[in-house]
């Protein structure tokens, strides 16, 4: 005979079922969730904002790849949510958002907190279910889990109406969500071989999905025997190795300048897991390689229509082991020969910057993307957000990424906020590696309220602040526009922020690498550090100006 239990209970069971530790949000007023968590070696970290909740739940669901649980209450906590919700789902991170909804006899008579909960969530999640019997919930919230993590990975949304809190709820063993591979067949695997077979200067771009599964998948190998370029995306950094000599940067908008004549030169392109997205296509022209891009991507719903050529709908896990017995690609010589010019020339252009900012009396962007890149522990994870200052750390070979350092970014919806929220899940999924979020004061001022919650919840993150006193890339449109006053200015004060968190002022190059050294040091103490780099610099990263003039 099966036990009764009421709903919020078996949401814990599922919790405990599924692997997920701890679980992000602020819950409902009659705290059912925690009542449910009571006794169960779950946390519940409850932050400040639903927002911030849901970047954390998707910063631990890219740091753990697997699924992330972000409960919230009903209303205003619902519609606080969306950003967050819009982010993971661009971000194809798994998380089931768990909320509450009002009460099923009271729907329609203005209930307190009453709106179409469904309605406004549905568009921005893969699916949407409000249950409305006890006997509902266990194959909701599993079916939430399962589409959820598979396909191309993005969040769900359950909602419990209030009055099914208590109700009775009959026993069930939950599975556990495991992530399915539609495998690379042996015919498309012959079609890839065939596409590469007939390029003279290929480029491969690896996005998001190129990270399925284990990381080291053998792209750096794959493209040595093709003799391709390499590039990534923001998402999809980590697919290769930096270090790697065929490794050209990130795509598009962050492409340095002396390697865009690859992508003016190529003559197709292999896509593996990238949605080809704006950011990473302006340098890619549809026209000229009419019938020359391939895109290998989980879902049909994830590929280009704009580009023309072969589609292939599998994972990318497993790709390069299909590839690699074929020893009929050949080398590219003049191919290989023009990235390492190419290289050599962005290398130099880096060089010549680092010199010149050298002679600054200012914290220059270039000489401090190298103070941070040569003091970035090895094993660490990389947090970002996507500001005018920040940016220089998406330009390869401004800043390098590391062999074992991992990236995470927001996606192409660029959420403000994300990376000092992010960061905190993200600690909460790898306590055992360092965190670090680079991130501008405006976004930092916009989600600094939960820096308590990584205090409070002994999820310890260092941030590197580029602090310059305002909105810095609003600020550096307004003085574009010929405008010479300061328009998007912020006190920007970080010094007394919070009981517990350590301040680190750098206000001159030389000091930078101790202080970011105290603050790794404070956080394997278990503290939360902000090293406040103090900017006077609107300067862009290296050839944005360019995309804007186009």
């Amino acid at each position: 005979m099966s036990q009764a239990l009421s709903a919020w209970t078996e949401v814990a069971r599922f919790i405990e079922a599924s692997g997920t530790n701890p679980v992000f949000g602020i819950p409902g007023d009659d705290l059912s969730i925690l009542r449910a968590l009571e006794g169960r070696n779950i946390t519940f970290v409850v932050a400040k904002d639903q927002r911030n909740a849901m970047f954390m739940a998707t910063g631990y669901a890219l740091a753990s790849r697997k699924l992330g649980i972000c409960i919230v209450g009903k209303g205003p906590a619902v519609t606080n949510t969306l950003t967050g919700v819009l982010e993971s789902r661009a971000s194809c991170a798994p998380v089931v958002v768990v909320a509450v909804g009002t009460a099923r006899h009271r729907l329609g008579a203005r209930a307190f907190q009453e709106f179409d909960q469904i309605a406004v969530i549905r568009p921005l999640v893969k699916w949407a279910y409000r249950v409305e019997h006890a006997s509902q919930l266990q194959w909701a919230i599993q079916r939430a889990a399962f589409i959820a993590t598979n396909d191309s990975p993005g969040p769900t949304y359950v909602e419990i109406p209030e009055d099914l809190a208590d109700v009775p709820a009959a026993e069930v063993a939950y599975d556990p969500p495991v992530r399915h591979h539609p495998y690379l067949s042996a015919s498309a695997a012959a079609e890839v071989q065939r596409f590469i077979r007939r390029l003279a200067r290929p480029i491969f771009l690896l996005g998001g999905g190129a990270l399925d599964g284990n990381r080291t998948v053998g792209y750096d190998e794959l493209a040595a025997r093709v003799g391709a370029a390499v590039f990534t995306t923001a998402s999809g950094r980590g697919a290769a190795n930096e270090r790697h000599p065929l490794f050209c940067g990130l795509a598009g908008l962050y492409t340095a300048k002396p390697l865009r004549e690859l992508w003016e030169h190529c003559d197709g392109l292999v896509s593996f897991g990238s949605r080809l997205e704006e950011t990473a296509t302006l340098l890619l022209d549809s026209k000229r390689l009419r019938g020359r891009v391939l895109q290998i991507n989980i879902t049909s719903e994830e590929m280009s229509t704009v580009y023309s050529g072969p589609k292939i709908v599998a994972s990318c896990d497993g790709i390069t082991d299909r590839l690699a017995g074929d020893d009929t690609f050949g080398g590219r010589p003049a191919w290989s020969e023009q990235i390492r010019r190419n290289k050599a020339a962005a290398i130099q252009t880096r060089t010549a910057s680092l010199e010149e900012a050298s002679d600054a009396d200012t914290i220059r962007l270039p000489a401090l993307m190298a103070q941070f890149e040569a003091a970035l522990p090895p094993d660490s994870i990389l947090v970002q957000e996507n500001g005018l200052l920040d940016m220089w750390s998406y330009f390869y070979p401004s800043f390098t990424l590391g062999t074992d350092q991992r990236s995470i970014v927001p996606s192409e919806q660029t959420s403000l906020g994300f990376g000092v929220a992010a960061a905190i899940g993200a600690k909460a999924a790898r306590p055992d590696r360092p965190v670090v979020a680079l991130v501008g004061d405006g976004a930092f001022n916009i989600a600094r309220a939960d820096l308590f919650t990584s205090l409070n919840y002994g999820l310890p993150v260092t941030y590197v602040v580029l602090n310059n006193q305002g909105f810095g890339w609003l600020e550096y449109q307004w003085r574009k526009h010929g405008f010479e006053s300061t328009r998007f200015g912020l006190e920007s004060s970080f010094a007394t922020i919070a009981r517990g968190v350590a301040h680190l002022p750098v206000e001159k190059i030389g000091n930078f690498r101790s202080q970011f050294a105290a603050a790794l040091e404070r956080n394997s103490q278990g503290q939360t550090a902000i090293v406040d780099v103090r900017v006077t610099s609107l300067q862009p990263a290296p050839g944005v100006e360019d995309f804007e003039s186009a």
